[in-house]
């Protein structure tokens, strides 16, 4: 028997999140910047999420939040086990999780792994999942990269801290980012947030904890590449790349390349060791990433379904 707890701000995350850290190695956050994105989430999103314990103790973690549009009825869920979690216990877990999406009215989803945990793939090719693309996740060792950002004429980058950046720079941030971000391929449509929750994001641990870089044309915002180095606390002195992405009309004049210079020379600076990122296998994005020096370590792999 399992036992299905429902997590709360006031939850004692430490298990959850050294299991979530496992299973994304790549990307590992601290208890703080968790409890910080819950705080920021938007209700209209309708998160819940789940530890399941069982006796052998904690056996996984379940989150399921609504994805706009929300008139579509869909669903955006992770289901993350242990590693001695059996075939018959993961079917259970995501068993319940489409549950819980069914009560709430919903019609279809979107679930992520990774090829770090194979039998989960098949686990979600048992229920009828069906795989929509590959996202490779790929490493750069910093320890002997050095390549220089070459210049762009006309054009200035700079670091961009958002939160102290007059508001009208900080709306031209938002329109550049989710004017990009409609180009970036995912199964599902790409739905901009409104601005008040963007800055939101900035606020919280774990967007305070990133560095934003820029290309400026005047005070127009013509790309960006996105860096988090990852808390001490994690204990990993490696960092992420969530978002490089360049207007329509600035493209091809090497933007992407400079900005994702800048902010790797950047990392190297401050003696991170390793940067990770990932990106669509057909996204001209990833082969940029690769023509830097990035080497593929394992692959997302995402799936919508019907409930």
């Amino acid at each position: 028997m399992f036992e299905y707890r429902n997590l709360n701000p006031d939850s004692d995350f430490a298990e959850v999140i050294a299991l979530r850290n496992r299973f994304f190695p790549d990307n590992p956050i601290t208890t703080e910047e968790f409890k910080g994105m819950m705080a920021t989430m938007a209700p209209r999103f309708e998160k819940m999420r789940w530890a399941v314990d069982g006796d052998r103790g904690l056996l996984a973690y379940l989150t399921i939040e609504r994805e706009e549009p929300f008139e579509e009825g869909r669903e955006f869920i992770f289901v993350m086990p242990t590693e001695e979690a059996s075939q018959a216990e993961i079917h259970e877990f995501i068993e319940f999780t489409t549950a819980q999406c069914r009560a709430r009215g919903s019609r279809t989803y979107t679930a992520m792994t990774s090829s770090l945990r194979p039998e989960l793939r098949s686990a979600w090719e048992a229920v009828g999942a069906e795989f929509k693309q590959e996202n490779p996740v790929s490493a750069i060792d910093l320890h002997e990269w050095n390549m220089p950002a070459e210049p762009v004429p006309g054009v200035t980058i700079r670091r961009f801290d958002f939160l102290n950046e007059p508001e009208a720079l900080q709306r031209e941030h938002y329109n550049m980012f989710w004017e990009a971000m409609m180009d970036v391929p995912w199964p599902t449509p790409i739905v901009a947030e409104p601005f008040e929750e963007f800055v939101d994001y900035f606020k919280a641990p774990l967007g305070r904890q990133g560095r934003d870089w820029v290309a400026m044309e005047g005070d127009r915002i013509l790309g960006m590449s996105q860096v988090r180095p990852f808390h001490a606390d994690t204990g990993n002195l490696g960092a992420t790349t969530g978002f490089t992405g360049v207007r329509k009309e600035a493209r091809r004049r090497g933007l992407a390349r400079a900005l994702k210079c800048h902010a790797l020379q950047d990392m190297k600076a401050m003696g991170r060791t390793m940067v990770y990122t990932d990106n669509e296998e057909n996204n001209p994005m990833y082969q940029l990433n690769l023509q830097l020096g990035f080497r593929q370590v394992h692959s997302l792999f995402i799936f919508t379904g019907s409930l």
